[in-house]
C-alpha cells in the first residue's frame, strides 16, 4: 500500500485555495472595471438573461485558469520560492486579462 505524502497534499491544497482566490479577485476586479464603464455584469446575466455576457464571463474564468496552469510547473525549490512564482504568474495573468478587458470593453 502506498503512503500518503501529507506535505505534498498540503502544498497542493494551498495552491488550489490560492488559485480560487486569484479567480475571485479577478472577478471582483473585472466587475469593478465594468461598473466604472456603466455595466453591471451580474445584473445583465441574472436579470436580463444575457447569454453573451455569461459566455464572456465564462471565457474570462477559463482564461484565468489556463493562465494559472503555467504556475503548476514551479521552479522554486522551497515553498516560499514556489509561492513567489505563483504570485508573479497570477499578477501577470490578471494584469494582462484586465488590461485587455479595459481596452476592449465598450
Amino acid at each position: 500500500m502506498h503512503e500518503i505524502d501529507f506535505e505534498h497534499a498540503g502544498r497542493a491544497a494551498a495552491f488550489l485555495v490560492a488559485s480560487l482566490a486569484v479567480v475571485a479577485v479577478g472577478k471582483l476586479a473585472r466587475d469593478g472595471l465594468a461598473i466604472r464603464k456603466g455595466r453591471d455584469l451580474n445584473a445583465l446575466i441574472a436579470n436580463d438573461d444575457n447569454t453573451a455576457v455569461a459566455i464572456e464571463q465564462s471565457a474570462f474564468f477559463v482564461a484565468t485558469v489556463v493562465g494559472l496552469l503555467g504556475a503548476i510547473v514551479l521552479t522554486g525549490e522551497t515553498v516560499v520560492d514556489q509561492a513567489i512564482d505563483f504570485a508573479v504568474t497570477a499578477t501577470y495573468v490578471l494584469g494582462a486579462l484586465l488590461a485587455c478587458e479595459a481596452w476592449t470593453l465598450k
